[in-house]
């Protein structure tokens, strides 16, 4: 009790797991239904679908290449905002993409923009509370699992009503917002330190 009452009056580390919610529902609460739209709008065959959303992997090794430099040259703050408008960029694409092999460009840029974004709020997740560390990352791990369960549940009422492009743009409009405010928190705490 403890440990949960250190990390949920930490306002910073309450900070880092509303953002990892957040990011969770926008994200993958669109990434469900990728290959739905894929199907629906192109008529791809699952083998194609499979590839094409697969290649939300190849953005993440992608990320894994370039880290060093991207942390060098952006540093925590950009990186993340600039990751939030990558995952924008994703979703835009696919939402106007005139041709099915655009979807798997999409679904690249959208991979690596989720690692720029996460992978900060994952570091900030281990340094939040550090006399709690354990409490705080399963906090951070719940808002996210809870987090995506949430979002494909809003984003299934959404496909159905709506269809999946403004699903997709409500995504690319709000990941890139909630990036920014995080970045600011991000950058405010280091200069009270």
């Amino acid at each position: 009790v403890a440990d949960y009452a250190a990390v949920l009056t930490t306002p910073f580390a309450r900070i880092v797991i509303i953002v990892a919610f957040i990011e969770n529902v926008l994200l993958w609460g669109a990434f469900a239904y990728i290959g739905a739209y894929l199907r629906l709008r192109f008529g791809l065959s699952f083998t194609l679908i499979g590839l094409s959303v697969a290649c939300f992997g190849i953005g993440g090794l992608i990320y894994a290449g370039l880290v060093k430099l991207f942390v060098h040259r952006l540093g925590q703050v950009r990186l993340a905002i600039a990751g939030g408008f990558t995952i924008a960029a994703g979703y835009i694409a696919l939402s106007i993409a005139p041709a099915w092999w655009l979807a798997p460009v999409a679904t690249i840029a959208i991979g690596l923009g989720f690692y720029m974004l996460h992978n900060t709020l994952q570091t900030n997740a281990t340094q939040m509370t550090p006399q709690a560390r354990g409490t705080a990352v399963a906090l951070f791990s719940s808002a996210i699992f809870i987090g995506q369960t949430v979002g494909v549940g809003i984003g299934a009422l959404t496909i159905d009503r709506l269809g999946a492009v403004p699903l997709f743009i409500a995504s690319a409009v709000t990941l890139p917002i909630l990036a920014v405010w995080f970045g600011r928190q991000l950058s405010r705490r280091h200069l009270l330190k």
